[in-house]
């Protein structure tokens, strides 16, 4: 198992749904009549070069003409994607370095990784960040992609299963409450909503994952839906943002609005429904006709090329 056989695999494990986030981003850019949040136009070249850095995973820095609408984001088409560039790093990371650790130099890591983001939840006051390379970005998103890393490393080492039961339910319900909490402190306290979000990280975070793994029995119609919603999460993640864009154009949510309440009237609602039905909806007509059938095919390309390499190397050697 090769080092760039395992980029391939990655490539290949995340990249088709990148290139489809990344084209979709770009059509509804150019629907929406190139425009930037400011209102101001962007030319055609320079949405396309967007378009095809999105697709590439070639971020943009601030002041850019690639950074087409004016917000300062990695990727401006499709936001979210800055995950997946951190994402890249962290397995180019793993390949090369982390794999290599002893398990004592790997809690090393993490323990440091967990310092830097308690430093940054104290500083910020939240871990909202790493989106833009703007006020230090490049170095929070780093941070938040390296203790999740290692903690993920570190607890496929040492994880010994429990004895939970029905753990999708209640941990399902421990993400929906975590998710109602309020901003903590206001502005005069801000490092408490910072300990809250650390907290959440470091703690509750891994122990949902570690209690989700030790479920003894899960019922058939558990695992079904754990396959669908897993399966469903990558392309839902990949194709959801531009969808929102296009309705925030819809209801006006401008540059110059973004520090002040946008009314949500009752003609918003139908835009609203049309989101939520109609990003699961193509998230699996791409995830069943177009990402694991591609997915399939590249990885049999992949293994009949390491079975060709394997089945000769015995009568090279004979030679």
């Amino acid at each position: 198992f090769t080092t760039g056989r395992f980029f391939l695999r990655r490539l290949i494990r995340l990249h088709p749904m990148v290139l489809v986030g990344g084209l979709i981003a770009g059509i509804v850019f150019f629907v929406l009549g190139c425009t930037r949040l400011d209102g101001t136009q962007v030319a055609w070249y320079w949405a396309l070069a967007a378009t095809l850095c999105t697709m590439l995973l070639i971020p943009s820095l601030p002041g850019l003409p690639t950074e087409v609408r004016g917000f300062g984001e990695f990727f401006p088409l499709n936001g979210p994607f800055w995950s997946l560039f951190y994402e890249y790093i962290g397995n180019i990371l793993y390949a090369l370095v982390l794999r290599r650790l002893s398990t004592k130099a790997l809690s090393g890591v993490m323990v440091v990784s967990a310092g830097f983001v308690l430093q940054t939840c104290l500083h910020c006051g939240y871990l909202g960040l790493g989106w833009s390379a703007a006020d230090m970005g490049w170095w929070y998103g780093f941070v938040r992609m390296l203790f999740p890393y290692t903690a993920g490393m570190l607890m496929a080492r040492l994880f010994k299963p429990g004895k939970a039961r029905n753990t999708f339910w209640w941990c399902s319900a421990l993400l929906f409450l975590i998710g109602l909490a309020p901003v903590l402190g206001g502005a005069a306290r801000p490092w408490l909503n910072g300990l809250f979000d650390f907290f959440c990280v470091t703690v509750l975070f891994p122990f949902i994952v570690h209690a989700a793994a030790s479920d003894a029995a899960p019922s058939p119609r558990t695992n079904r839906i754990n396959r669908f919603l897993g399966d469903l999460s990558y392309p839902l993640y990949t194709i959801h943002y531009p969808f929102m864009a296009m309705f925030f154009f819809h209801i006006g949510f401008r540059g110059e609005l973004m520090d002040k309440a946008v009314v949500f009237e009752p003609g918003n609602w139908p835009w609203a429904v049309f989101n939520l039905i109609m990003c699961p909806l193509l998230a699996w007509l791409l995830m069943k006709y177009y990402d694991q059938p591609v997915r399939r095919r590249l990885t049999a390309w992949m293994l009949s090329r390491h079975d060709v390499r394997v089945r000769y190397r015995p009568e090279k050697k004979r030679g």
